[in-house]
């Protein structure tokens, strides 16, 4: 009791909130302190909450009430803000403001009782694996091919507290007793909300472990890590207590050697606990161990589960989403070419976004059930990561092929001072951009002023031709023809002789010259059929697949080329596109239902317009695609097969090829389309998806080894190699790994060859079989472009590249020379058992429908872009 009339009397003493602070300050004999913190005089002033340092000594009120504040102000009363506390609000006069100090990063210590504590949430998500999990590397410099990262969860713990009592003295009537009269003491607990203290658990866990070694142990099978399972002892010692540095650094330091030399870490780990929903297929129950390729389609699902929280986590520098599971990485690698080409229209001006493919790959029954748990986004996400792992690895073994590479070229000749005119190594697109430049007034074009030509021994240029020949037993060595008599100037006239010094001068240039020409051309056709590497490059991309598939071809088996003769739509086989003769005639370029606005320019409508190009097309396929039924699929083109592709192509004309412009990359993709139905301007005049002027094939062909593409071929041969286990081991995550690597090499964003396999498919050019083998299509000579007309007339026809400098395959140039003629500025398609009636190109109309393209294509940018948004 006295204790509660001492705080009502406390509390009575604090509540200023009716009472006028000035009079009852001064009526108490307090000063009022500044900024509106109000403390007895008795108590001890707090250090000055704004400026930070202590308060002095209450200064008296006077007559005016004035008051100085420590900065030297004089203060009116009413000038100053007091905060005025509540009833509720109390001030602790001993709390002292400091200056903040600053924050240490605290270090990732890993917890001991990640799966033992109750209240650790990786008690519910993870189990601990049965035995160790081993692993191997050859040398100590060499990496585990693990790669970890600090991972932690926390949670709210309530903590123990003991709750207070209070004893109080009554009697029997509820009033106060005097000392005579009889007392009973009842004793009262109070139980407050319980606080909660939040409690982190760390744990030492696994990103990616696609590159380690494991060991098999005796009697038992091989355990290997998996992405998400979290590491609890290395070597025997348990890693809680230890921070994320120590328990990285100890993992290499306490590995042991074994008597086959090879450096072991035996490590124990705990899995999460994910597992695939049940699926009833035919009346039989499958779980885990389900394949992916269902015989029939799925007739009744489990409810589907929350979606899996999404796990940030870094590499390379960049923060990115996605943490899958191996089965469901390997689900969605399997199920994204199928369905890709099952959305794709084969129209070169709509490519299939990834986005739409992830879309779709959620709808399907086949592959939901692995895939349930994931969103578009995070499927998006984990595409962008696992590319820019392998455009990573590509940079990285493209300047490790390129520096030793300059390094044996350079060994093998030692003594030439030239070597230092380059700084780090010369590549094969450096070496053509400089053989390509002019001479220059003084020295040689590789920069050097010791020789004028590259035809002399001390030029780096066309070193790697000449070493490539010296390996090979190639003579390059002309016999020296015997040089001109020079003229003497003996006897001659001071100006007689300047004139003869200078015709000996020119004559010795010119012989000069022409030996380097004739030295430059030997080398050029050595590099072409003997390295197998181009000169020029097309400017097409589809030249060059078309030659890279007729290359292939001829490699490949030739079971392999042809699909069973007769097809049955109920085999799901791909039916041959078939020319409809009751479809109205009408031109290859018809303008009918375009939607580009193609306004023709003035001075156009002014010549009159001839209509003599395309008769008889009831030959051709016809423009409208064959319209798949609910039982036909697509033939989807093999890893392999597009690995060979972009290999040949990378090999031939990596160094060379150049992305094109953006207006060029939109006009090759709107000369290659029948536009049925209005297409958005967006649609229309997209540009290039790469960047223009860039060698987007130019170091593909370093992820592209020997090993890789003989395990794609053992996995195209053999149809049932490439399955989807329940728990994919390292081997079958190396070749699955393999397949995704050939999926985001051929994608737009790398190269472009699926969309443009899809492109010349869809033209009647190429045919993908349903083996996976893509082949020039039957009767192909006659659907192809206009343009790639024009570029054999003007680049790689035999006519103008005699030495075919450009690399291109045989079969492609002399099919077409063969059956297209070109005269008065038309193509014509000439062959036998046609009728009279050839497909004609004329030249003109290519070039006028060109040239408005292009003139509505920067109309559209300029909209959009300079003098649309700036209004200049």
């Amino acid at each position: 009791a006295m204790k509660a009339q001492q705080q009502q009397q406390q509390q009575q003493h604090y509540n200023y909130q009716s009472i006028n602070p000035h009079l009852h300050y001064a009526q108490q004999g307090v000063a009022v302190p500044h900024y509106g913190a109000y403390y007895p005089m008795q108590m001890q002033m707090p250090a000055n909450i704004v400026s930070g340092y202590p308060m002095q000594q209450p200064m008296p009120m006077t007559a005016a009430h004035h008051y100085h504040n420590p900065n030297g102000l004089i203060l009116h009363p009413q000038q100053l803000t007091y905060a005025v506390p509540s009833s509720q609000t109390m001030i602790n006069p001993t709390t002292i403001a400091t200056a903040t100090k600053p924050t240490t990063k605290k270090p990732l210590i890993l917890s001991a009782h990640a799966l033992t504590n109750p209240h650790s949430p990786y008690l519910t998500s993870h189990q601990l694996v049965n035995g160790h999990v081993c692993v191997m590397k050859k040398e100590a410099k060499d990496s585990f091919g693990v790669t970890l990262r600090y991972e932690s969860k926390s949670v709210l713990v309530a903590r123990v507290e003991v709750p207070k009592s209070v004893a109080l003295m009554t009697t029997s009537a509820g009033v106060a007793t005097t000392a005579s009269a009889s007392t009973t003491t009842t004793t009262i607990t109070t139980e407050k909300k319980p606080r909660r203290k939040r409690e982190t658990f760390g744990v030492l866990s696994v990103v990616e472990a696609t590159k380690a070694r494991f060991a098999s142990q005796p009697n038992t099978e091989r355990k290997v890590l998996q992405p998400g399972d979290i590491i609890l002892s290395i070597n025997g010692r348990d890693v809680g207590g230890m921070t994320f540095a120590e328990s990285c650094r100890f993992i290499s330091t306490s590995s042991s050697t074994v008597a086959t030399g090879e450096i072991r870490c035996v490590l124990t780990v705990a899995r999460r606990k994910v597992p695939l929903p049940a699926v009833v297929v035919g009346g039989v129950m499958t779980g885990t161990n389900n394949n992916l390729r269902l015989p029939h389609p799925t007739t009744m699902l489990q409810p589907t589960p929350p979606t899996i929280p999404l796990i940030a986590f870094s590499i390379f520098g960049e923060k990115v989403i996605g943490d899958f599971l191996s089965v469901e990485w390997c689900a969605f690698i399997l199920s994204f070419p199928i369905v890709s080409r099952a959305l794709t229209t084969g129209m070169a001006l709509l490519p299939v976004s990834k986005k739409d493919v992830c879309a779709a790959i959620k709808e399907k029954d086949a592959y939901k059930i692995f895939l349930n748990q994931r969103s578009v986004e995070s499927m998006q996400a984990k595409m962008a990561f696992e590319g820019k792992r392998i455009e990573g690895e590509v940079k990285q073994k493209a300047d490790e092929y390129w520096k030793a590479d300059w390094e044996r070229e350079v060994k093998g000749d030692a003594d030439n001072e030239n070597n230092s005119l380059v700084e780090n190594y010369l590549t094969d697109a450096q070496r053509s951009i400089l053989r390509s430049k002019a001479r220059p007034t003084t020295g040689c074009k590789c920069g050097s002023k010791t020789h004028t030509f590259v035809s002399d021994p001390k030029c780096v240029l066309f070193r790697d031709v000449k070493q490539f020949c010296a390996q090979n037993s190639i003579n390059v060595d002309d016999e020296k023809k015997k040089k001109g008599r020079k003229i003497s100037t003996k006897g001659k006239g001071k100006l007689e002789a300047a004139y003869i010094r200078r015709f000996n001068q020119l004559r010795e240039e010119t012989a000069a010259t022409k030996e380097e020409a004739e030295f430059v051309l030997k080398m050029e056709q050595n590099q072409c059929f003997g390295m197998k590497k181009a000169v020029f490059a097309p400017s097409s991309l589809c030249t060059a697949v078309l030659s890279a598939v007729a290359a292939v071809m001829d490699r490949i088996p030739k079971d392999r080329l042809l699909d069973p003769v007769e097809v049955d739509v109920e085999d799901k086989m791909v039916v041959a596109s078939k020319p409809n003769v009751d479809e109205p005639k009408k031109p290859l370029d018809s303008d009918e239902d375009d939607s580009d606005d193609e306004d023709m320019p003035l001075n156009a409508l002014l010549k009159p317009q001839t209509h003599k190009r395309a008769a008889n097309n009831s030959k051709l396929p016809s423009p409208k695609r064959t319209k798949q039924t609910e039982s036909s699929s697509k033939a989807v083109p093999s890893a392999y097969i597009l690995g060979e592709i972009i290999l040949h192509i990378s090999k031939t004309y990596g160094h060379l090829f150049l992305e094109p412009s953006h207006p060029n990359y939109a006009w090759q993709q709107r000369h290659r389309s029948v536009i049925k139905t209005p297409l958005p301007k967006e649609v229309m005049f997209a540009g290039n998806p790469r960047k223009p002027g860039t060698l987007s094939f130019e170091n593909v062909r370093f992820v592209l080894s020997e090993e890789r593409l003989a395990r794609l071929k053992n996995n195209w041969l053999n149809h049932d190699q490439l399955k989807l286990p329940p728990q994919p081991t390292s081997e079958e995550m190396e070749q699955w790994s393999d397949e995704w690597a050939i999926r985001h090499l051929s994608s737009d964003a790398v190269t472009g060859i699926a969309h443009e396999i899809d492109v010349l498919e869809n033209l009647g050019i190429l045919k993908i079989n349903q083996s996976g083998s893509v082949v020039l299509a039957q009767g192909w000579e006659r659907r192809v472009p206009h343009m790639t007309l024009n570029e054999m007339k003007d680049a790689w026809g035999s006519d103008m590249d005699v030495n075919n400098l450009h690399c291109i395959h045989e079969k492609i140039r002399s099919s077409l020379e063969d059956v297209w003629q070109h005269g008065e500025d038309e193509w014509r398609f000439e062959s036998e058992g046609l009728d009279d009636d050839d497909a004609v190109y004329e030249d003109e109309e290519y070039e006028l429908r060109r040239q408005i393209f292009l003139e509505n294509y920067d109309a559209f940018v300029n909209s959009r872009k300079g003098v649309g948004e700036f209004g200049i």
